[in-house]
Parts: C-alpha cells; sequence; structure tokens
C-alpha cells in the first residue's frame, strides 16, 4: 500500500477507498470537506488499529490558492515525474515502490 494518500474529493467513495489503499502504518490526509455530514473518515476501527493508520485534516490553503498552484503547474513551473500505466501494471509498481525503484508517482489508468 501507499505511505500516504490524500483525499480530495468530498465524496463518500473517496473517504471509503482511501484507507483501503494505505499500507501498515499509512496515513491518510483529508482535504476535500464533503456536505454530507454521514460521510466518515477511516475504516472500521479493526482495520484501523491492525494497520496503525493515521488520518489527519488539512484545511491548509483557499480555493483561490488552489488555483494560484494549479497555474504553477499549467506554466510549466512545476514538472511532476509521472510513471504511466493500466491496471495490469499495479503488482510491478508495488514491487518498484517496495524496492524504492519508482521514479516519480505511479498513474494508472482504471477507466477509458
Amino acid at each position: 500500500g501507499a505511505h500516504g494518500v490524500i483525499v480530495f474529493s468530498a465524496t463518500k467513495a473517496g473517504y471509503e477507498q482511501a484507507p483501503l489503499l494505505l499500507r501498515p502504518g499509512g496515513t491518510m490526509v483529508c482535504v476535500g470537506l464533503p456536505k454530507d455530514t454521514t460521510v466518515i473518515a477511516g475504516e472500521h476501527p479493526i482495520t484501523m488499529c491492525m494497520k496503525k493508520l493515521n488520518v489527519v485534516g488539512s484545511v491548509v490553503g483557499t480555493l483561490n490558492e488552489c488555483d494560484e498552484a494549479l497555474e504553477f503547474t499549467a506554466r510549466g513551473v512545476v514538472r511532476p515525474i509521472l510513471t504511466h500505466g493500466g491496471l495490469e501494471d499495479i503488482n510491478r509498481f508495488c514491487e518498484e515502490m517496495n524496492a524504492g525503484k519508482l521514479v516519480g508517482r505511479a498513474v494508472i489508468k482504471i477507466a477509458a
């Protein structure tokens, strides 16, 4: 699993999926703030305890600051290092990540 997952979407699905993507000791950062008060950030307590997961929140930045940050990327000031692949590449990406050989971030296309 991942060391950390940032939940930008303010959806129930995003918050349900994020803890399942984490490795033991991983951290989920809550950024997207859902209007639906039934959305819970986390997983079943047994999973949270057994995997020693961390859940933290972050309300830094405004929508305007987010737009400014995205503009840096659009202008080419920020250039992320991405490794692209499909679902068939997940095992290879995990092996490379665990071995410390995955360069940048892995982007997995799961739908057309």
